[in-house]
Order: C-alpha cells, then structure tokens, then sequence
C-alpha cells in the first residue's frame, strides 16, 4: 500500500515537472531555428544576441529540471510502475528536445557572430553613403536648375564668357564623378555583402536617400551638361553671324555716311562758289540730284542689311554709331537740303530778273557774302553780317544803344523767322532792296533839284507852283529850313527831306 501511494506521489510529480519543461520548451527550436536575423540591422542583431544570450542561461538553468525528471523516472523504474513504457517515452522526448534546443542554440550563436562584423562593415557603408550622398545630391538639385536656365545673350562678348565659365564647370566634373563613384560603391558593396549572406532588404537608417535615385541623377546632370555645351557652340556659331552682318552694316554705313557727307559738301561748294551763271548753279544741282538716285542702292542695301539684323533679334551695334534711321534721315534731309538750295536758287533768278541785276552785280554780292562767311556755313552769323554791311559803307550810330537798335531793324528784315543767321537769299533781297531805294532817293533829289532851277534849296513858291496843292502842303509842312542866309528867304532842304523818307545816301 506504501508503495502504491509513493508511486501515485511520484507519477503526479513525474507529470507535473514534464508538464512544466513541455511548456517551456514550446515554440523554442521554431525559434532557434529561424531566420529572423536576416532582416534584422545593426541594432536590431545586437538586440537578437542579447536576447540569445538570456536564453542560453535559461537553457543552461533548465539542466536542474531535466535532471529531476530522471531521477524521477528512475525511481519509478525502481517501484516497477506499471507504465514505464509511456514514462520512459516521455522523459526521451523532453532529453531529445533539450538537445536539439542546445545544438539549435550554439548554432544560432555561430550564426549572429558571423553576421555580426557584416552587419557593422554594411552600417559603416550606410553612414558613408548618407554623409556623400547628401551634399552630392544638393549639388546635382542646384545644377540641375542652373543647367535648365537659358542664357539670354546678345553678344560674341556674352557667349564667350559663357562658353569659358561652362568650360571651367566641365573641368571640375572629373572629381564629381569620383564622388559618385564612392557613393555607388558603398551603395554596390551593400547589396554584394546582403546578397552573399542572404539578408533581407532594409533602410539606411542614417538617411532617407534611395541609391538608385543618384545614379539617374547624375546621369541627368551629364546630359544636361552636354546640350548646355552644344547649345552654347550653336550660340557662338550665331553670334559669329550677327557680328558678321554688324559690320557688313557697319562697313555699308560707313560708305553710305561718307558719301552723304560728301554730296552735302558738294551742295554747299556750289552754293558758296557759285561757278557759272545762276541758271548753270540750278541745272547743276537738278544734276546732282539725278545722280542721286542712282545711288539709292546703297540705301536699299542697308535696309535689307538691317532687316536681316533685326529679323536675328540684333539692335545693338558696337561697330559703328551710325543707324538706319539716323541714314534714313540724313539720306532725306539731303534732298531736302538740295530742294531748298535749287529753290533758292531759282528765287535768286526772280530777285535778279525782277531787279535788273546783271551777271557782274550777282557775283559781286556773292563775292562780298562768301568773304564774309568765315566757316563756310552758307550763311552770315549776326556779327558776320553787321561788319559785311559796315564794309559796304553801312554806317550805325556811335551810341552803342542807337546803333543796336539800327542792326535789330535790319536783322528783322534779312531774319523775319529769328532763325539768328542770315541767308544768301536774305542777303540778296535786302542789297537789291537797298540799291532800290538808293535809285529812289536819288531820283527824288534830282527832281526838287531841276523844279528848285538847279540850286541847293527850294522855296515854297517853287513847290506850289510845280506841285499839287496837297504835295505841296506836305513838302513844306515836312522839309527843315535850312540854316544861313538862306532862311531868311524861306529856302527848304529837300536833300534831309528825300533823305528822311528814303534813308541814308551810299557814301
């Protein structure tokens, strides 16, 4: 009966223990022999070792308990327990998985150490990666945009300086290419190192940055470097065009200028030698005129010159100042230059005609206007024009006031427009002018002198009998008496009073 009791006693403990070491051990050798140290990093290996490490001093600890077990299925033996088979069964699993956990163990050990330098040699990759990678791909996200940018150039200055800076980037892309390089070896060693120890995929814990996004990058930036580069040899190529026809237009402007310049030396030469009669000036000058426009080619030249450059988005010019408005004008205002002095001309003709001037008087003013024309103007400055009229015996008062005022008159009637010179023309209708009322003022003298009976004065009685009433009245009511002896008979000045109405005599 003892002995039933202590068998029943050690059945129920035999039970009890292996229940507990069952249930300990569940699940373990799944878990030793897994892989989850493959997808593991760093960190995360070295948390698995720790763990594993825990577990071989649990494992180590769990001896005690197997042991027990033994003893307790040996004492059974002893009793003859009825069911030794299922016992002995029992304690052989729980002895065969102790083992199997153990092997599984130190296999799992060798295992996380030899992942471990892996796992430190792929985070060191992964922090060189992540500390050249970032400034690499700031820098290829700046040149990019830089690259994109289109130059707005105008000139073979501008692209040249372009062309040098490109050039001096291109020099500097041999090391950025072995900073890319660095960076895909460190990016290539950690898939060689995942790949030959069959690690899982995982992050790099140091950046966000994909390795397979740089490479694209970069093989951007070279593209782009190399359209940069052919884009600018296109631009130099255009540049060398437009400079091309900037002095083409140049050159043409230059010829064009001179020639302008040389028929407005022409016209005022005419003008001031006057060769020739009036007639022969005009004919010649309607000459130079047809001559003119057979040089209207070169205008039109120009025009298509320019066109060309301003259809290449080209307006500026660096060599020349000369423009084709400028020309435009300078090409009608030679005309217009020409018109006036044909115009002038034929006014000449009319003035000459209509005053009876003869062939000798015209030369002689254009004599007398040329010598006072010191610059060659074609014209008489106010200074010039008051010492011409002073050489031909114009006479101004010796008060500065007065004769001033004497000047301003004339200057009124040679300039009504106040353009402040006198022209040729000006000049020519106020000498005929003159020389008329010189005619006139004689005239008048000679007559008071034959109606006076060739004597110097002229009594009333003589002019009432020889004129009407009327004249009579305003000639005594206008002439001075005349100083002397004379006076006291009555005697009129009819030389002040033709003087007064017709001006000053010509010395």
């Amino acid at each position: 009966m003892q002995r039933l009791r202590r068998v029943e006693y050690l059945v129920r403990k035999f039970e009890i223990r292996c229940s507990t070491h069952e249930a300990w051990a569940k699940g373990k050798p799944a878990m030793l022999s897994s892989s989850d140290h493959l997808s593991c990093n760093l960190p995360e290996l070295r948390a698995l070792m720790k763990r594993h490490e825990a577990f071989q001093s649990e494992l180590a600890a769990n001896d005690d308990r197997v042991e027990r077990i033994r003893a307790l299925a040996d004492e059974l033996g002893k009793l003859k327990y009825h069911d030794m088979e299922a016992v002995n069964r029992r304690y052989s699993a729980i002895v065969s998985t102790t083992q199997e956990m153990k092997r599984l163990s130190e296999s799992r050990e060798r295992e996380l150490a030899r992942l471990l330098p892996v796992l430190e040699k792929i985070d060191q990759l992964h922090l060189d990666f992540a500390k050249l990678a970032a400034p690499f791909k700031n820098w290829m996200e700046h040149t990019e945009e830089d690259l994109h940018d289109t130059p707005i150039i105008h000139t073979m200055a501008e692209v040249q300086r372009y062309l040098s800076a490109h050039k001096a980037f291109e020099s500097t892309l041999e090391g950025t290419e072995k900073e890319n390089q660095a960076i895909e070896f460190c990016a290539k060693e950690v898939s060689r190192l995942a790949r030959e120890n069959k690690l899982g995929s995982f992050e790099n814990p140091y950046t966000s940055i994909q390795p397979d996004e740089l490479p694209k990058r970069w093989a951007l930036i070279k593209e782009l470097v190399k359209k940069r580069s052919d884009a600018l040899h296109n631009e130099e190529q255009r540049q060398l065009a437009n400079d091309k026809l900037r002095k083409e237009f140049a050159q043409m402007a230059t010829e064009f200028d001179k020639f302008i310049q040389q028929q407005k030396t022409a016209i005022t030469k005419n003008a001031m030698e006057a060769r020739g009669t009036l007639e022969e000036q005009r004919d010649q000058l309607k000459r130079l005129e047809s001559e003119l426009m057979k040089h209207k080619k070169m205008l039109d030249d120009l025009d298509h010159c320019n066109q060309a450059l301003e259809d290449a988005y080209v307006f500026d010019n660096p060599f020349t100042t000369l423009s084709m408005p400028t020309l435009r004008v300078a090409w009608e205002q030679l005309f217009t230059s020409l018109h006036h002095s044909v115009n002038e001309i034929e006014n000449q003709i009319l003035t000459r005609d209509s005053k009876g001037l003869s062939v000798e008087q015209m030369e002689d003013l254009r004599t007398c206007f040329s010598h006072f024309d010191k610059d060659r103007t074609g014209r008489l400055e106010p200074n010039e024009f008051k010492a011409c009229l002073v050489s031909l015996g114009h006479k101004f008062s010796d008060d500065k006031r007065g004769g001033e005022t004497d000047f301003s008159r004339i200057m009124q009637q040679v300039d009504p427009g106040r353009k402040g010179y006198v022209t040729f023309e000006g000049f020519l209708n106020f000498m005929t002018r003159e020389s008329a009322d010189q005619d006139t003022a004689e005239q008048i003298i000679q007559s008071f002198k034959a109606l006076a009976g060739d004597k110097g004065c002229v009594t009333a009685a003589d002019l009432k009998r020889y004129l009407s009433p009327e004249d009579a009245e305003y000639c005594i009511e206008h002439m001075s008496r005349m100083n002397g002896p004379g006076g006291d008979n009555g005697a009129l000045n009819y030389q002040q009073f033709a003087i007064e109405i017709y001006g000053p005599r010509r010395q």
